[in-house]
């Protein structure tokens, strides 16, 4: 998985992060598998949603701000181009799933990404 497992990026509004996976021969459209992306990217409402409920209301967090999103087959490789659209911390990890439905993850936590204003690109803000 690229970026890999664990990694902590900092990005501003307007970027793009771009995942890959790469598998072994076999784990490719033609039998049967796919490649998704869990996370939490562009969905920064329900995730202050969820936090809000579980700090005032005692309402553990639902996961609810989580989604899949398919990935796309070229030349061996999985890829997925994600557009950062707003400012907060959001993680992501993908997975292949293959003919009969099961998820094979990669090992290791979630990549995270801080996404901050673009006007902090090149402001000074000491």
């Amino acid at each position: 998985m690229t970026p890999a497992p664990g990694e902590r990026l900092v990005r501003f509004v307007g970027d793009v992060v771009t995942f890959r996976v790469q598998a072994g021969p076999q784990a490719n459209p033609e039998a049967g598998y796919r490649a998704l992306l869990r996370t939490t990217i562009g969905r920064g409402r329900q995730l202050r949603e969820e936090i809000h409920q579980a700090h005032f209301k005692n309402v553990p967090p639902a996961g609810a701000a989580w989604r899949d999103l398919e990935m796309t087959w070229a030349d061996g490789v999985w890829s997925m181009a994600v557009p950062l659209a707003e400012v907060g911390f959001f993680r992501a990890k993908t997975y292949l799933a293959d003919a009969q439905g099961w998820q094979h993850w990669p090992d290791g936590p979630d990549f995270g990404v801080s996404v901050q204003p673009d006007w902090c690109r090149t402001g000074n803000t000491i």
